[in-house]
């Protein structure tokens, strides 16, 4: 596949899943990937649906606790569809949500933000400013979700914005069912030398099982999903949409025909 790295920039959301007490041990991560406009440099966010000059943003979210990861692709960064993502979110996740820590971006610092987190009870707070680290669980999922699958071409188009989520919702199965992963559970320093220990590997479906707040009826739902599809007629689906996708973003790409030159006439020689 061609590619050609834009320039990134990620603002980072937190949706937190445990109790007040324990936040900062099992919380879901929410990040806003935004991709910055080769023309005009200017920011366009993952709520925001801007063309012909922008790019589509795209919106992995996933949970510290399970590894749980969803993405969203949305218009533009305007506060309805960054909301609307959001909401789309928590009333997937398998587990309670319990509030929402984001960037510093005018994407989340909004009024309509702060009325839904109002409105359902959730903790609304904000990373420190200059502290990029702050999203580290977030920011690892920028490769693994989004560029290793959709690669870096420009999507600036409703048929690529279409495909984009057509595609994420299938990843979330594959992913979240079949994908197992580590995570770390211990970091000791010795001088020069760490030493970190990670846990078995399990899929975000299993953990999601095993975690002590998620519903009996959700655990159903879940169990149920995951015996409703077949993993690798999944994957042949993404093929196929990555496939399409990759016409879309190479079409509109082709090099115009460029003017034909006429050769300059020979002058006579000096004398």
């Amino acid at each position: 596949m061609p590619q050609a790295a834009p320039s990134t920039k990620i603002y980072d959301a937190t949706v937190y899943v445990a109790d007040a007490s324990t936040l900062t041990s099992t919380s879901a991560k929410l990040t806003l990937t935004l991709k910055n406009d080769s023309k005009s440099k200017q920011t366009l966010g993952s709520a925001n649906f801007v063309a012909p000059d922008g790019m589509i943003p795209t919106v992995p979210q996933g949970n510290i606790a399970t590894g749980w990861t969803e993405n969203r692709t949305v218009p533009d960064k305007r506060q309805v569809h960054v909301v609307a993502a959001i909401t789309e979110v928590v009333n997937g996740m398998p587990f309670p949500v319990r509030g929402i820590d984001c960037d510093n971006g005018g994407e989340f610092i909004n009024d309509q933000l702060y009325r839904y987190c109002r409105e359902h009870k959730l903790k609304f707070t904000r990373s420190r400013s200059g502290n990029k680290n702050d999203g580290a669980h977030v920011e690892q999922k920028n490769w693994t979700t989004v560029r290793q699958l959709v690669g870096y071409l420009r999507y600036d188009t409703p048929g690529e914005l279409a495909l984009l989520n057509k595609i994420w919702a299938l990843q979330s199965l594959l992913g979240n069912h079949f994908y197992p992963q580590q995570k770390l559970i211990s970091k000791v320093r010795d001088g020069a030398k760490i030493t970190k220990k990670y846990d078995r590997a399990q899929t975000p479906y299993a953990r999601a099982l095993a975690h002590p707040t998620v519903k009996p009826l959700r655990r159903r739902r879940l169990t149920a999903q995951h015996a409703s599809f077949n993993p690798a007629a999944v994957q042949r689906q993404i093929q196929a949409l990555n496939a399409d996708l990759l016409t879309l973003a190479t079409a509109k790409n082709q090099p115009t025909t460029k003017p034909t030159v006429t050769p300059a006439t020979t002058l006579p020689a000096a004398l």
